[in-house]
């Protein structure tokens, strides 16, 4: 910091409470030291020691950083104490910065409560210390411009935050404040939050933190609602679920065989929407990693791996080729639009590039 960063922070109302090291020591004698004599603000003078008036001309001179005035004595150079004072021929000069009362005012705060600067030192000071002592960050590793070096040590202090917010409050309440931001940036547009569908008109959405998986079927969820609420379902609620989307990825409750719609129905992660869908029978997993990240894990059970075709009556196929020429190629081949835009012959192989292409032309 400087002293104009700090004027600029007491003109906001900030009451500052910095370590301002002291003037280095000028005078033989540090009884003579600058910090010694004492300033007037109304008259805009110095006191010296021996009680001798410092005044100024009212200048302002250009330094490196500040603009100072500079307050001196005639009496000086015939005072009695002058050796012990200052090693100039003539007259000791003090120069006073233009930010210099507000390096006075932090100093005045410091001594009233010097408690408060010792619990500053114990919060602010020691993140620099570990940074540099014990993490061993004692350098920057990018030097070609302040902008590359301030990301180095952007990267630094997001690190060292993060740890520290893992120390304070644990993983577990991380999780939890973790839902609840999630909630409060998307709750504004529907379309990017999770949503458990019972019915259409049953639609909860809310940030979806764990599904759990037994044999391919979902057995239970845990979720956070838009109050913030935490909520689980457990195996026998969620039969009723007809689909849920958790990060941007859809299960719908089908049939686990499409020769038998009516009985062993699973959540299967629905991979084309549209006229006609296609389920891909992955076992999508949601769960909350250690660092309070939500990860999303599509397990692949024994075999090869299971696609299901819907076709807009209700119908349901496996994609195997027996099952696409009977079925499903007749079907598409009715729309005209798709017939004539389509020209390869639909196999297993390019089944989802033509049910894409038939949702686009055969709505």
């Amino acid at each position: 910091y400087t002293a104009e960063e700090i004027h600029k922070s007491q003109k906001l109302g900030v009451t500052t409470h910095v370590c301002i090291p002291n003037p280095a020591s000028t005078a033989p004698d540090k009884a003579y030291n600058v910090s010694e004599f004492k300033y007037n603000k109304e008259e805009d003078y110095y006191t010296c020691p021996a009680a001798e008036i410092l005044k100024t001309n009212g200048n302002w001179y250009n330094k490196t950083v500040y603009r100072v005035k500079q307050y001196k004595t005639k009496n000086c150079k015939n005072c009695s104490v002058k050796v012990l004072c200052t090693k100039a021929k003539y007259q000791k000069i003090i120069e006073r910065h233009e930010f210099a009362e507000a390096l006075e005012i932090n100093k005045n705060n410091i001594a009233k409560k010097p408690k408060i600067y010792a619990q500053r030192q114990a919060i602010v000071e020691h993140p620099f210390g570990t940074i540099k002592r014990q993490w061993g960050f004692d350098h920057i590793i990018t030097k070609k411009s302040i902008k590359r070096a301030s990301a180095d040590v952007g990267f630094i202090f997001i690190a060292y935050n993060l740890k520290r917010i893992f120390n304070t409050i644990g993983i577990e309440k991380l999780i939890t404040l973790r839902a609840h931001f999630s909630i409060q940036i998307t709750v504004q547009n529907n379309d990017e939050l999770d949503y458990i569908l019972v019915e259409e008109q049953d639609t909860t959405f809310c940030i979806i933190t764990e599904i759990y998986r037994s044999a391919g079927n979902v057995y239970s969820m845990e979720y956070y609602d838009l109050d913030k609420q935490k909520y689980s379902i457990r195996k026998k609620e969620i039969k009723s679920i007809k689909s849920i989307r958790v990060a941007g990825r859809t299960m719908d409750y089908i049939p686990l065989k499409a020769s038998k719609p009516k009985s062993y129905q699973r959540h299967i992660e629905k991979i084309i929407d549209g006229k006609i869908k296609v389920y891909d029978h992955i076992r999508l997993i949601a769960q909350t990693d250690k660092n309070g990240k939500r990860q999303l894990y599509s397990v692949v059970g024994a075999g090869a791996r299971i696609y299901t075709i819907k076709l807009p009556d209700g119908s349901y196929y496996k994609i195997n080729s027996s099952d696409l020429r009977k079925f499903v190629v007749p079907y598409m081949l009715e729309c005209e639009k798709f017939k004539n835009s389509f020209a390869e012959p639909i196999t297993i192989k390019n089944i989802e590039d033509a049910v894409m292409k038939y949702n686009l032309s055969c709505k």
